[in-house]
């Protein structure tokens, strides 16, 4: 009795991956990779099962290879605002292959919603400590909002950027997480025309076009003190 034939899980799953690209997920079956590897639907089986298995192999691949960029990134450090700054740098370090990778494991997500929980818990896990309740957290929270969203519209092709958009945006989010101006703002804002950001809580400061004039304020103040204050259309 013959042996069975050893299968390459890496090789099938860069098959598995190339299909997924190539046809989506309704393309990506068990009879589809199996062909592809040269191998029986039932040897790929015992080594996968499922359509479903797949796919959570696919999504456990990208998560080893996305911690090992993060560990030679961030090193040995625990810091969560360090972790999320090397998630960031590997997000925006989007090349064209990477963007159409990312394009067909997210459809494959969205559609196996098996996984969805998944992620959600990969996300928690990594940036459930970024709270609410100081400055730095917040601003880690809008960062990550910020880098994900960016990562997204790019992956599918919603927005176009060339490479120096790119890498003014990726410097402007991760000055956002520092809380310091940007390379592009600073440079702005010494030749007098970038007014500076007010501090988180407070107030902002009215633009040129729309600073209230002292003529306004007083009527405002006679309407509000006459019960004949105006209602914002806002």
């Amino acid at each position: 009795m013959g042996r069975r034939p050893t299968i390459d899980r890496d090789k099938v799953l860069d098959l598995a991956e190339g299909i997924l690209f190539a046809e989506g997920t309704r393309g990506l079956t068990i009879d589809a990779v199996a062909k592809a590897a040269g191998c029986s639907k039932g040897g790929l089986q015992s080594s996968f099962g499922t359509k479903n298995d797949l796919i959570a192999a696919l999504m456990e691949r990208w998560e080893r290879e996305h911690d090992t960029r993060l560990a030679a990134c961030i090193g040995a450090s625990s810091c969560p605002v360090d972790a999320l700054r090397g998630h960031i740098e590997i997000s925006l370090a989007m090349t064209e292959a990477s963007k159409a990778r990312a394009a067909g494991l997210m459809a494959a997500l969205i559609e196996a919603r098996d996984h969805v929980a998944k992620t959600k818990t990969w996300y928690s896990e990594r940036f459930s400590v970024l709270g609410l309740r100081t400055e730095e957290g917040r601003r880690a929270r809008v960062a990550l909002f910020a880098a994900e969203g960016a990562y997204m519209l790019r992956a599918f092709g919603l927005v176009q950027l060339g490479e120096e958009e790119w890498r003014i945006l990726r410097q402007d989010i991760l000055a956002l997480l520092d809380g310091t101006p940007s390379g592009e703002a600073q440079d702005a804002d010494a030749r007098g025309w970038c007014p500076q950001a007010p501090p988180v809580g407070a107030p902002a400061r009215a633009s040129s076009e729309h600073r209230v004039s002292p003529e306004h304020r007083a009527n405002t103040e006679h309407r509000a003190s006459t019960g004949h204050e105006e209602k914002s259309l806002v």
